[in-house]
């Protein structure tokens, strides 16, 4: 009885519910501009890693120079910090 009720929540007996996550776009609305607020993070996007979404975070200094101020994963998503070049806007 009290499986079929788990099941009939869509929860599983460890207490893990099933969640729906937000589209990465959502995410990315609400993080981009706090996170390129912070002096040496010059771009977020939406990336690609081992064939499933994240937020890719490329910045001009050191990734272990943000570690304390950008997660590492955000609503399921995870984060890629990654060292860049200034970037240029082109004429």
């Amino acid at each position: 009885m009290v499986l079929a009720t788990f099941l009939a929540c869509g929860c599983h007996p460890e207490g893990q519910g099933v969640t729906t996550q937000r589209p990465i776009g959502q995410v990315l609305e609400e993080v981009a501009r706090q996170w390129t607020s912070i002096p040496g993070v010059v771009a977020v996007a939406q990336g690609s890693h081992e064939g499933r979404a994240c937020i890719l975070v490329l910045c001009t200094v050191e990734p272990a120079q943000l570690k304390d101020r950008i997660p590492s994963a955000i609503e399921g998503y995870q984060v890629i910090v990654q060292r860049t070049d200034q970037i240029k806007a082109l004429d």
